[in-house]
């Protein structure tokens, strides 16, 4: 039930700034991502329930990228990790992965919630020195926008986050399926 109220109000909360007077604005910052490349070039810490990982390097050929700030409070962002989770679990797939990139945060609080969590085909990926955010430009789109799909040249293919719209789930869901159809269809030739 709790579940349902955040990922409705979220809903809301889109909707309402879509719909708003800055919708071609959005549009066209949308329209200019695609295709762009994200850069992962830079020193990054991998966070676990019991261990950070210097410099891992993130070879799945599809990627589910989220940038999330510091404003998003610990009990939310660990919720956002559990729909993160169901979301790649329903694949069924080892070539998808949710990569979050977050902002400093209390990351032996983060652990303790992480270890009793089950996330699966989800990486916390810690930006200390917000690199990905300036390397990326981040910070110049709006925070609905800090969501993206990857192919395997890390070049944007969706924009939006399908956790928190289901419009956007459902466009996930036809290029993440077409995107791993084609993949497991080469690796038999």
């Amino acid at each position: 039930m709790r579940r349902h109220l955040y990922v409705s109000l979220l809903s809301f909360f889109i909707a309402s700034i879509l719909l708003g007077g800055c919708k071609n604005d959005v549009n066209a910052i949308v329209r200019s991502l695609y295709g762009k490349k994200i850069d992962f070039n830079w020193s990054k810490q991998t966070i676990k329930a019991d261990t950070i990982i210097e410099g891992l390097e993130i070879q799945t050929p599809l990627k589910v990228v989220a940038y999330i700030d510091s404003s998003l409070c610990t009990p939310c962002f660990m919720n956002y990790l559990d729909f993160a989770s169901d979301f790649i679990e329903k694949y069924g797939s080892d070539n998808i992965v949710y990569m979050c990139i977050i902002q400093p945060r209390n990351i032996s609080d983060l652990q303790d919630k992480m270890a009793q969590m089950s996330l699966k085909g989800v990486e916390v990926i810690l930006d200390k020195d917000e690199k990905y955010k300036k390397r990326n430009s981040i910070d110049q789109y709006a925070s609905l926008i800090t969501v993206f799909l990857l192919d395997s040249d890390n070049r944007i293919k969706l924009v939006g986050d399908p956790l928190r719209s289901k419009k956007i789930n459902d466009l996930y869901d036809c290029k993440v399926i077409e995107f791993i159809d084609e993949l497991e269809r080469t690796s038999k030739i």
